[in-house]
Protein backbone atom coordinates (compact mmCIF):
# COMPACT_ATOMS: atom_id res chain seq x y z
CA UNK A 1 0.00 0.00 0.00
CA UNK A 2 2.60 2.25 0.52
CA UNK A 3 4.50 1.72 -2.34
CA UNK A 4 1.31 2.54 -4.24
CA UNK A 5 1.29 6.04 -2.20
CA UNK A 6 -2.30 4.77 -0.42
CA UNK A 7 -1.24 6.00 2.80
CA UNK A 8 -4.95 5.76 4.25
CA UNK A 9 -5.13 2.19 3.17
CA UNK A 10 -1.95 1.42 5.10
CA UNK A 11 -3.08 3.39 8.19
CA UNK A 12 -5.91 1.04 8.05
CA UNK A 13 -4.44 -1.64 7.85
CA UNK A 14 -1.92 -1.21 10.60
CA UNK A 15 -4.89 -0.10 12.94
CA UNK A 16 -6.59 -3.49 12.10
CA UNK A 17 -3.14 -5.04 12.87
CA UNK A 18 -2.81 -3.50 16.12
CA UNK A 19 -6.67 -3.94 16.93
CA UNK A 20 -7.06 -7.41 16.13
CA UNK A 21 -3.61 -8.45 17.27
CA UNK A 22 -3.83 -6.91 21.05
CA UNK A 23 -1.61 -9.53 22.53
CA UNK A 24 0.59 -10.13 19.71
CA UNK A 25 4.69 -8.25 20.44
CA UNK A 26 4.94 -8.63 16.74
CA UNK A 27 1.59 -7.13 15.40
CA UNK A 28 2.44 -4.08 17.49
CA UNK A 29 6.16 -3.50 16.64
CA UNK A 30 4.90 -3.88 12.53
CA UNK A 31 1.39 -1.37 13.05
CA UNK A 32 4.36 0.96 15.21
CA UNK A 33 6.62 0.89 12.02
CA UNK A 34 4.18 1.64 9.20
CA UNK A 35 2.69 4.79 11.34
CA UNK A 36 6.39 5.56 11.62
CA UNK A 37 6.43 5.17 7.56
CA UNK A 38 3.51 6.86 7.90
CA UNK A 39 4.25 9.92 9.60
CA UNK A 40 1.83 9.10 12.63
CA UNK A 41 4.00 9.39 15.29
CA UNK A 42 1.89 9.38 18.51
CA UNK A 43 0.17 6.24 17.01
CA UNK A 44 3.63 4.92 16.86
CA UNK A 45 4.38 5.51 20.14
CA UNK A 46 1.73 3.73 21.56
CA UNK A 47 2.04 0.91 19.34
CA UNK A 48 5.72 0.58 20.48
CA UNK A 49 4.51 1.25 24.50
CA UNK A 50 2.04 -2.06 23.83
CA UNK A 51 5.10 -4.25 22.88
CA UNK A 52 7.16 -3.61 25.21
CA UNK A 53 4.41 -3.66 27.88
CA UNK A 54 3.76 -6.85 26.21
CA UNK A 55 6.92 -8.63 26.10
CA UNK A 56 10.22 -6.28 26.84
CA UNK A 57 12.00 -7.81 24.29
CA UNK A 58 15.12 -6.29 22.31
CA UNK A 59 13.62 -6.34 19.12
CA UNK A 60 11.06 -3.86 20.13
CA UNK A 61 13.84 -1.43 21.61
CA UNK A 62 15.41 -1.81 18.07
CA UNK A 63 12.41 -1.06 15.78
CA UNK A 64 11.49 1.60 18.28
CA UNK A 65 14.23 3.14 16.91
CA UNK A 66 12.58 4.11 13.88
CA UNK A 67 10.11 6.33 15.89
CA UNK A 68 13.39 8.86 17.12
CA UNK A 69 14.29 11.80 15.51
CA UNK A 70 17.91 11.16 13.39
CA UNK A 71 19.24 13.95 15.53
CA UNK A 72 18.06 11.92 19.03
CA UNK A 73 21.12 10.39 19.78
CA UNK A 74 20.33 9.64 23.43
CA UNK A 75 17.07 8.21 22.53
CA UNK A 76 18.59 5.86 19.99
CA UNK A 77 21.27 4.69 21.85
CA UNK A 78 19.21 4.45 24.71
CA UNK A 79 17.06 1.85 23.11
CA UNK A 80 20.18 -0.13 21.56
CA UNK A 81 21.63 0.12 25.51
CA UNK A 82 17.78 -1.27 26.40
CA UNK A 83 18.24 -3.91 24.31
CA UNK A 84 21.67 -5.28 25.14
CA UNK A 85 20.62 -5.45 28.92
CA UNK A 86 17.85 -7.44 27.73
CA UNK A 87 19.52 -9.52 25.61
CA UNK A 88 23.57 -9.50 25.90
CA UNK A 89 24.44 -12.10 23.58
CA UNK A 90 22.23 -10.71 20.66
CA UNK A 91 24.13 -10.13 17.77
Amino acid sequence: LLRRDDKAGAAKEADALARHSPKSTYAQVAAGRIYVRLGMTAKAEDAFARALALEPAAYVHLNRIALRPYGDIDGRLGDVAMALALEPESV
